[in-house]
């Protein structure tokens, strides 16, 4: 028994040893298989947090390349599903303005003469085009015209008046638009002078035979005459030109007319185109009267009333103006110009005045042709001195302290009677010595009327 004890005793610790060592055995196999966990486990974590990154990557790039794919109009917008069912799929093409252009083939007309022509262009807007034409003022007319595409179309009219003839073109495109253009013509008339209404203005102008008195007494005649606003051309610069009363005479209607003024002159106070060479060109004049040396330089000499004065007025080599000299006093040249203004003007100079580019010398010429000039103004002086009375030939006539000077009095109505006491020369000019009530004086004798 006890024996058996004893081997039980033996087999249990024997059994317990075994258990232990067992235990330690699966206690080290299960610290290896941790360790081992241990050091497995971040490279798995590593690999399942690390695919879902990839997958977006991809989807990220994906999505990049549908866009760069995508046209430029969807880029950015919503997509069909987000889109307002009344919004259109594409946005249809934007429109060009409405333009109208107008042309005449004329820089100015004739009444019921000319016939004028008016072009339209037409484009932008949505054809096609209904274009109406209406012409008013200096004619009449209308027209309507459709236009199937961009383009032109035209409108004729004669105008039957002078002033201005107005096209107006209204168009209308397929969808309503509307625009309107005018456009203006100049419409001249061929109205001229008859020589017998201007020689009626020079009828009571008494020669006196003396080339500068008389030259000077036609011109003042001509004095506020100016070129018409009517008759007229507009040449290929755009320069319109008015027809005078001295191209007329010429034959050159719508000539620059300073020098045609001047010759005009000449004519009507009856000196001889041998004997004072003219030209209806101031430069070409100048240049005859420099070879019969009868050109005079300012400064080197001193220009009486009826000399003919010459301008530089562009500081070229050449003069482009001229007139009559009508007075010369106090250091100033008073000259009646023809073409100044589009009229007749009297204007005064400085003796010194660089425009100034000379003188013809009246007297020289004279002189030149046999004629006398001191003995002509002695019989004229005679017959001014044999006068008694006298009446004013216009309004508003000064009398003067001296011959061009200051004046002393002035009489206001035309008819005026005066004393007359005696007469004077001022170059070629004659003034009476008169009495006005209180007032003792000069008037020129051209605003008196002597009876003689």
């Amino acid at each position: 028994m006890l024996y058996w004890s004893g081997i039980m005793v033996l087999s249990a610790r024997s059994g317990v040893l075994r258990a232990r060592r067992n235990m330690k055995k699966l206690l080290g196999a299960a610290f290896i298989l941790c360790l081992m966990l241990c050091l497995a486990l971040p490279g798995a974590l590593c690999e399942t947090e690390e695919a879902p990154s990839e997958s977006v990557q991809t989807e990220s790039a994906s999505e990049k390349q549908e866009e760069a794919e995508m046209p430029e109009e969807e880029s950015g917008g919503a997509s069909d599903a987000e889109k307002p069912q009344d919004e259109p799929e594409e946005k249809a093409e934007k429109k060009a303005k409405l333009s109208i252009r107008l042309e005449a083939d004329c820089l100015y007309a004739v009444a019921d003469s000319s016939k004028v022509k008016i072009k339209a262009a037409v484009s932008g807007g949505n054809a096609p085009y209904k274009v109406k034409f209406k012409a008013k003022g200096a004619g009449s007319g209308k027209k309507t015209v459709t236009l199937d595409a961009d383009g032109s179309c035209s409108f004729k009219c004669v105008p039957d008046e002078g002033g201005n003839l107005t096209v107006t073109v209204k168009v209308t495109d397929a969808e309503g638009n509307t625009g309107s253009k005018k456009i203006e013509v100049p419409v001249s008339v061929r109205v001229k002078e008859k020589a017998s209404e201007w020689e009626k203005e020079i009828e009571n102008v008494k020669l006196t035979g003396d080339w500068g008195i008389d030259l000077v007494a036609i011109a003042r005649t001509q004095l506020g005459y100016r070129e018409s606003k009517r008759n007229f051309i507009i040449d290929s610069t755009g320069t319109r030109r008015g027809y005078t009363r001295y191209g007329d005479w010429f034959g050159a209607d719508y000539n620059d007319w300073c020098g045609i003024f001047v010759a005009f002159c000449m004519n009507y106070a009856d000196i001889p185109e041998a004997d004072y060479p003219r030209n209806n060109i101031s430069e070409k004049w100048k240049k005859s009267l420099q070879k019969i040396d009868a050109f005079e330089l300012p400064g080197e000499y001193e220009p009486r009333s009826g000399d003919l004065i010459f301008f530089n007025t562009d500081d070229d080599s050449s003069v482009d103006h001229m007139g009559i000299v009508e007075s010369v006093y106090g250091g100033k040249v008073q000259a009646i110009e023809g073409n100044s203004g589009a009229g007749v003007a009297s204007k005064k100079y400085a003796l010194d005045d660089e425009s100034i580019a000379g003188y013809g010398n009246t007297e020289y010429l004279m002189e030149r042709a046999g004629r006398d000039p001191e003995a002509i103004r002695k019989t004229i002086r005679k017959e001014a001195d044999s006068a008694k009375t006298g009446r004013t030939a216009g309004t508003m006539v000064n009398v003067r302290k001296t011959p061009g000077g200051d004046w002393v009095a002035s009489i206001p109505e035309k008819g005026t009677e005066v004393t007359i006491t005696g007469a004077e020369f001022c170059g070629a000019e004659i003034w009476y010595c008169v009495k006005y009530g209180d007032a003792a004086g000069y008037i020129r004798s051209d605003l008196l009327d002597t009876g003689k």
